[in-house]
């Protein structure tokens, strides 16, 4: 196996680093849109429905951050973004189900 390091292509690094930072930012809407009403309102408001308000929320933060990020002209090795990517998937979704089961517990 090569030890040569595997850069990424602007766009393929960009928007991993928009997948990163859209992935926790999921987890947390989700949290603050469950137990806000005034969040959870103006999306149903906005878009007739709050799940659909919040995929475009997160279409548009992924699409204008991974464009904004593919601009930068810093590379990093493919085996470095990688765990962040794991990582930040794992993050998102735990927050998301310890959310919802803490929820169904009575805790919150």
């Amino acid at each position: 196996m090569s030890t040569q390091e595997q850069y990424l292509d602007n766009y393929t690094q960009g928007f991993a680093y928009s997948f990163i930072i859209v992935s926790i930012f999921n987890g947390v809407l989700t949290i603050f849109k469950e137990s806000t009403k005034g969040i959870h309102d103006v999306l149903t408001f906005l878009f007739w429905n709050h799940w659909i308000g919040q995929g475009v929320v997160l279409l548009v933060l992924f699409f204008g951050l991974g464009l904004l990020f593919s601009r930068s002209g810093v590379h990093h090795d493919a085996r470095k973004i990688t765990p962040w990517v794991i990582g930040a998937t794992i993050l998102g979704a735990g927050l998301i189900v310890l959310f919802y089961i803490l929820e169904n517990l009575g805790i919150l």
